[in-house]
């Protein structure tokens, strides 16, 4: 019995090692150092006909950056060792699902807003990154059976996914930026 419960001892404190090793080299954070520790976002462009998208982007990709918190945005490019630009380049609409009384209108649209970054070294004089698109696209539901027919559906529908469109857009420019170099 004594031997029994030396052996059963033995085992559980071998495997209690085993597992606590296993994180002995864990670091909370990224890993990833950036070549860059200030960055100046620029007011995005919008050469696409996304309502309201150029104050949202802005905002969102400003917020995004600092909740990683690797870098330290700067209210100037001359303060600044990196320059984002952002221009909204194409917003599409496509119609995905329509009525079933009337084929003419859509019931749900893919909206879907395309950017170009360009992140500038300002130390070194060249592109970080260079004409790089990125997407994003959600959906649009135009019609609710229980509200007034005689609201515009889509206008209202558009209005709503517009910061979710843009939201989703800002984390994957924030992605691009902040990947690892």
């Amino acid at each position: 019995m004594l031997l029994l419960r030396a052996t059963l001892f033995g085992l559980l404190t071998v495997l209690t090692l085993h597992l606590s090793s296993g994180c002995a080299h864990y670091r909370w954070g990224h890993g990833a150092t950036l070549p860059f520790e200030r960055i100046y976002v620029q007011p995005a462009d919008n050469a696409s006909f996304a309502p309201q998208a150029q104050a949202l982007i802005s905002t969102q990709v400003r917020e995004a950056l600092l909740r990683d918190g690797r870098v330290k945005l700067v209210g100037s490019e001359t303060a600044a060792d990196a320059v984002l630009q952002i221009q909204l380049k194409d917003y599409l609409r496509t119609a995905n699902a329509r009525s079933s009384t009337d084929t003419e209108v859509a019931r749900n649209f893919k909206l879907q807003l395309v950017a170009e970054i360009d992140l500038y070294d300002r130390h070194t004089n060249r592109y970080l990154i260079q004409n790089r698109s990125i997407y994003e696209s959600t959906q649009a539901y135009t019609s609710n059976p229980y509200q007034d027919a005689n609201m515009d559906g889509y206008a209202r529908a558009e209005y709503q996914a517009m910061p979710r469109l843009t939201r989703g857009l800002a984390r994957k420019i924030s992605d691009a930026i902040l990947s690892a170099w």
